[in-house]
């Protein structure tokens, strides 16, 4: 499955790691108290009355072999002991102890190196939920970085048609994203879709929140009808699900697709998808929290461009509050606010404080997105003019040739691993 426990980042939905680790925690679980039942049986016969005598020589050899693997072989004692820090992991990214979790996964990280045969298998998997956590800490360049490494050993390990591959792959297709590097974001997503579709059906929800991801890569570039399919696509295969972890994809989706109509200029249609999206939201859990926050600054931008610049005020400091308390410290999420702030400012003719919030945004996108991402260019755009009001022409002039320079990327999606 992919279950959602830290759900989207920068308005983008993706599946969340997967179960694996979970599942072979169950079939531990499991197996514990039958072996303890052997050991009952082989070890302590008088206190069952010397009942399956005929068994007793199966059993034994049973728990012996069970031994051999946990003690004799490193692969399977270390792979059994990995389990529990990734569980841990997972839990703690749920509720946003991202510290805690950085601790549990370098302790996998440190077992999976020490696995035997299995070292491609438990590597990648426990490099996938690290760069997940990179990903929702805002840090897109380490996260495509062990995104690649994930990538290279899963592909040792695994078919292509893997859950694991496919996942992989999509998400790093996410951070692409993220960054607004559209362009080379659309490749993959793209055959992330028709991977999950040819795994999963037309039907399901992973397929749902690829179609929405392919959406986002379209809407980056300009292709608004195109994304604006794809998300109508998505919706109305979300709509009649009941699955509980397809109302946050639909969530989010609504949420996509409110934002492409106020690109279009369509506010009035995207405030009811909104409103609608925070009543059916959760928001127990951490990406509960940041989807919901992310609500309230795109109803704040509504607000701006409708002409209440009354509420857009309130809803972007409700915004801000729920962020603070929503994403970690330091999250490029955070700046999404500053942005309608310094719109506001300069709306109301105090340029120096508006250029103060520019210039805030800037230092946090410059070094994460690409030119051509939206909020970067128009940040970078609405600074050089308000600058320019001010008179100080030639931090303007450095603003706008600064801005046409991209970050230097870890690497480029022709280059992904097979």
């Amino acid at each position: 499955m992919l279950p959602y426990n830290a759900l989207l980042v920068s308005h983008v939905p993706h599946p969340e790691t997967d179960r694996i680790f979970a599942m072979n925690a169950s079939t531990i679980w499991l197996l514990l108290p039958i072996v303890v039942l052997i050991g009952i049986l082989v070890f302590w016969e008088p206190l069952i009355g010397g009942g399956f005598p005929s068994l007793l020589p199966a059993l034994g050899l049973v728990l012996l072999v069970f031994i051999i693997l946990l003690v004799a072989m490193p692969e399977s004692r270390n792979g059994f002991r990995l389990v529990f820090p990734v569980l841990a992991a997972q839990r703690a990214m749920a509720r946003g102890d991202y510290d805690a979790a950085d601790r549990d996964l370098r302790r996998a990280l440190a077992l999976a190196e020490r696995t035997g045969r299995a070292i491609d298998q438990n590597l990648g998997q426990v490099l996938f939920h690290l760069a997940e956590l990179h990903r929702q800490l805002g840090r897109y360049g380490e996260s495509e970085l062990i995104y690649l490494q994930a990538l290279r050993h899963l592909r040792e390990a695994f078919k292509p048609t893997h859950r694991f591959r496919i996942y992989a792959r999509h998400n790093l297709g996410v951070v692409y994203i993220l960054q607004g590097r559209y362009a080379e974001a659309e490749p993959v997503c793209a055959a992330a879709l028709d991977l999950m579709i040819a795994k999963f059906g037309t039907a399901h929800g992973h397929t749902a929140v690829s179609r929405c991801n392919l959406g986002k890569c379209l809407q980056g570039q300009g292709r608004l009808a195109e994304a604006e399919e794809l998300y109508g696509q998505a919706l109305r295969q979300l709509e009649v699900s009941r699955r509980p972890d397809d109302r946050m994809t639909r969530c989010a989706c609504r949420h996509n697709l409110a934002e492409l109509r106020l690109e279009q200029g369509r506010w009035s249609e995207a405030e009811p998808l909104l409103r609608q999206s925070l009543a059916e939201l959760d928001q127990d859990s951490a990406g509960g929290k940041q989807e919901a926050a992310r609500h309230f600054h795109t109803l704040s931008e509504v607000a701006r461009q409708s002409g209440n610049l009354e509420a857009a005020e309130e809803l972007c400091q409700l915004f801000l509050q729920k962020a603070e308390a929503a994403f970690p410290a330091q999250h490029p999420a955070l700046a999404d606010g500053w942005l309608t702030q310094a719109r506001l400012r300069a709306a109301e003719g105090k340029l120096t404080e508006a250029a103060e919030l520019y210039q805030r945004c800037w230092t946090v996108w410059e070094p994460l997105l690409a030119p051509e991402h939206a909020r970067r260019a128009r940040c970078c755009q609405e600074c050089a003019d308000v600058l320019l009001r001010l008179g100080r022409e030639d931090e303007a002039t450095q603003l706008t040739a600064r801005s046409k320079q991209s970050p230097v990327w870890v690497q480029a999606a022709d280059d992904l691993p097979h």
